[in-house]
């Protein structure tokens, strides 16, 4: 029985082809379920770039340029969090944290890269320092959690359309109707 292709390896791809589309896979919520498949293929797992240049007869370059361009597009975006950064979610176990967090420094690591990867680089070493133990995971998701809220709570509701017709109620002054005649 052949293995499974990874479909965050297969998005990856089409990303390459067609790099529009990381605005719509930066606004999507989740990410692959194997995007530790990507990771490990960006740090340099050559057992992982091997086996899978095999089972997709491709160039084990093609793979790690595709998944390292998902990542840099996708993870990297500088409004997102420290677990999106690392390729996690909130109830990601500590040991999946610190694979991440190695794969990615290992690949990036700023003795070894250009300037432009070495200020990713910047991005997963802040997010491994908010996650690299339970005590700060704990402290990093209250404030998580707190900044949240805040940013809930700024909004103001808007209007959408102003009054078509003089004399019609604007969605700010429900309170005041008046009586047309």
């Amino acid at each position: 029985m052949r293995e499974p292709v990874p479909r965050g390896l297969i998005t990856a791809l089409e990303l390459l082809r067609a790099p529009s589309m990381a605005d719509v896979l930066r606004q999507q919520s989740a990410l692959p379920d194997d995007i530790g498949v990507l990771i490990r293929v960006a740090g340099g797992c050559e057992e992982t770039r091997q086996r899978l240049a095999a089972l997709l007869d491709k160039p084990e370059g093609l793979l790690v340029k595709a998944s390292r361009f998902y990542l840099e597009q996708v993870l990297f975006h500088a409004e997102n969090d420290s677990y999106r950064i690392l390729g996690l979610t909130p109830d990601a176990r500590q040991a999946t944290v610190q694979e991440h967090g190695r794969w990615l420094m290992k690949w990036l690591h700023p003795d070894h890269h250009s300037e432009w990867e070495a200020a990713f680089a910047g991005r997963i070493t802040s997010a491994w320092n908010d996650l690299k133990t339970p005590a700060r995971r704990a402290a990093y998701d209250r404030t998580l959690r707190s900044q949240r809220a805040r940013a809930f709570h700024r909004r103001r509701s808007t209007p959408l359309a102003p009054p078509l017709i003089t004399g019609q109620p604007s969605h700010h002054h429900a309170g005041r109707r008046r009586r047309m005649t």
